[in-house]
């Protein structure tokens, strides 16, 4: 997606397909979470959660932290940056700052939703085997 000023990426093409492998799994997320909170699909976003953090860890940190091939860099040359530049690799732009925060957000936020329903999941199992007292 063009975010300009927060990232220049004309010269990598067309981001349409891009921007959608990450806004349409995370709105059937959200949607998944609203209407259908069953522990297995909250499971299931979790994990897809934490696969496109890693992704955007392996994209961006592992090359601007440890080096990476150069033209991965020359595509961002023309983003805006906030972090400094190491041996001549940049860093994330802004606009992947953002999504990397959120993204992290949203991972974290499902791992404590997760963990909620498998408690509550856990203690509803546990009340059904308990036998009834007369009272």
């Amino acid at each position: 997606m063009h975010l300009e000023p927060l990232n220049a990426l004309s010269q990598q093409g067309d981001q349409l397909a891009s921007t959608l492998s990450g806004l349409i799994p995370f709105g059937l997320a959200a949607l998944t979470i609203v209407f259908v909170p069953n522990v297995w699909l909250v499971l299931f976003w979790t994990g897809y959660a934490f696969v496109w953090l890693a992704l955007q860890i392996v994209t961006w940190w592992i090359p601007y932290l440890f080096g990476g091939s150069a033209e991965h860099w020359s595509g961002y040359a023309d983003t805006l940056s906030v972090l400094p530049t190491l041996d001549g690799r940049l860093g994330p732009d802004v606009q992947h700052l953002v999504l990397q925060v959120l993204s992290l957000a949203m991972a974290v936020m499902l791992t404590i939703l997760t963990s909620r329903l498998w408690r509550n999941r856990r203690r509803r199992q546990t009340d059904r085997s308990a036998p009834e007292t007369p009272g």
